[in-house]
């Protein structure tokens, strides 16, 4: 790898930063507008209508968000649930740019905003659902551009005591927002440990009062979090903790499906030059500084991440993808070199550009028209066609009708139950704040949070599910007076039907539910 480019080619940076803006802006508000809100969206807007410190399952940042869209707009809508993270993709473009201009050249930094705006996990998931990511990945680059001067020190150019203070206090608070979207960041902070720890000239900020006043001022940030948790017996972490405890032996397969599934989140066409770059990039060790800070931050997340569900639990493959955030400046810089190097290379990196940013609206807008109109349903086996993922994104408002039309109304002492908490999301999603919505499941997330200690005993119970779920309820039919099925709503898409969702009315609950008999306090 040569040294930066800039110079001459800075115009063209800032023209491929305004592609990268425009472009994956319109992207986002399309497929925002376009694409139902998926499972997890849904669960975050059932739990997180009204504020609260945190949740079970993740930190609060990220649900705060759809917690102020609901109060902005008092809509589902998929495009105004998404709008403050739409935005937020645009501030994090910004980010990348200037963090990987000011280490490698204008021009880098644009290749590198082009191409986290032509990757679906950067773009799309992080960059316009209610997840926790979007303002993960901000909240890390934020952090990074402010240890910028830090990265770049020398022995020559040393910072003062008043400004490094700064620059850690800054990047600490950041990194407190991090880790109040998403407890991933983590890895993040153990990178720059790491890269302060293995830079000779760097380790004198371990003698700096910046670093530590910097983590508590991330500790304050983070602090709902712990107040939270210490008033609930420390649930979230003992949850996210119990992804990594041993789980039955050792599963090499586990470790594939994170390996390569993190591949299809980010787009294997730039999964492998991210790979390829990165590698190249250890070649040089610390000799230079910024890419080094880049690996240091990048492959803790990717290799732990990765690595983990060897013996624990079965992980989420954009967990991994999630820490090639870093490696984009990698990329991009190894982009301005190719093409400002000989023809073969730039024709080669011309070719995978033009590639890149064609394949990736072709995919989105592919997978748009069967989410829409399911065009791609008859390729899938029939056998499997029930776990199309595009059918999650199908509302359940339909449900809402279903009830009023059995007669029953919000106040009647009525409580809603799921029978899983992802079906309980997309029950809550749907009745918004009419009924209140509980989880019949000894695994309910955060539900039994939302109504702690309540006794539902003398209430009636209305189950909503699909028919394999809705098949337990038979089973508790001795803790009611009486039961009977309401009804069915068949969804269609296209003309053709693809799910069914029915609903079960148990009369009068005579003693709690097996699956609940220990949600009476939120625990």
């Amino acid at each position: 790898m040569n040294a930066p480019v800039s110079g001459g080619r800075a115009d063209l940076g800032r023209r491929i930063l305004l592609l990268a803006l425009v472009g994956g802006t319109a992207l986002r508000v399309l497929a925002g507008a376009t694409f139902g809100l998926g499972i997890d969206e849904q669960y975050a807007i059932a739990v997180a209508r009204d504020f609260q410190w945190s949740f079970l399952d993740h930190p609060p940042l990220g649900f705060w968000m759809g917690t102020l869209s609901w109060n902005l707009f008092e809509s589902t809508h998929p495009l105004l649930v998404r709008l403050p993270f739409i935005l937020l993709a645009i501030l994090t473009t910004l980010l990348l740019y200037g963090f990987t201009a000011r280490l490698f050249g204008r021009e880098a930094g644009g290749w590198a905003a082009l191409l986290f705006n032509l990757s679906p996990l950067f773009s799309i998931v992080a960059g316009s659902w209610l997840m926790p990511d979007g303002p993960l990945l901000a909240a890390a680059l934020g952090s990074a551009c402010c240890l910028l001067p830090i990265i770049e020190e020398t022995p020559e150019r040393r910072i003062s005591f008043g400004r490094g203070l700064a620059l850690w206090c800054g990047a600490g608070v950041l990194l407190g927002l991090a880790l109040l979207a998403k407890y991933l960041a983590v890895f993040y902070a153990f990178g720059v440990v790491l890269f302060v720890a293995s830079m000779p000239t760097a380790r004198r900020w371990f003698v700096h009062p910046g670093p530590y006043v910097g983590c508590l001022l991330g500790v304050l940030v983070f602090s709902p979090v712990l107040i939270w948790n210490l008033n609930n017996d420390w649930a979230s972490f003992a949850f996210q903790g119990g992804r990594a405890a041993a789980d039955g032996g050792l599963k090499p397969g586990y470790v594939l499906q994170m390996f390569f599934g993190a591949a299809l989140y980010l787009a294997p066409w730039l999964w492998w030059p991210l790979l390829a770059e990165g590698v190249k990039a250890m070649r040089s060790g610390r000799a230079e500084r910024g890419l080094w800070f880049c690996l240091c931050v990048a492959v803790p997340t990717i290799l732990a991440l990765t690595i983990i569900p060897l013996w624990g639990k079965r992980g989420l493959p954009h967990w991994p993808a999630v820490g090639f955030l870093f490696l984009l400046p990698v990329l991009g810089r190894a982009t301005a070199v190719a093409l400002a190097g000989p023809p073969a290379g730039r024709r080669l990196v011309t070719g995978w550009l033009w590639f890149s940013g064609g394949a990736f609206p072709v995919v989105l807008l592919l997978m748009i028209a069967h989410a829409q109109w399911g065009w791609g349903t008859s390729l899938i086996p029939e056998e499997n066609r029930a776990k199309d993922p595009t059918l999650d994104m199908l509302s359940w408002d339909p449900v809402d009708p279903l009830l009023r039309d059995a007669g029953i109304e919000p106040g009647d002492e009525v409580v809603v139950a799921a029978l899983h908490w992802m079906e309980g999301g997309r029950v809550g999603a749907a009745l918004g704040d009419d009924w209140p919505v509980v989880v019949a499941d000894r695994n309910a997330h955060h539900f039994p949070y939302l109504h702690p200690g309540e006794d539902w005993i003398g209430h009636d119970v209305v189950f909503v599910g699909t028919p394999d779920r809705l098949a337990r309820v038979e089973g508790w039919r001795d803790h009611f007076e009486s039961m009977a099925p309401l009804g069915e709503v068949e969804f269609v898409r296209a003309g053709a039907p693809v799910m069914t969702v029915g609903v079960v009315r148990g009369v009068g609950l005579r003693r709690p539910l097996p699956p609940m008999a220990d949600q009476s306090t939120g625990r």
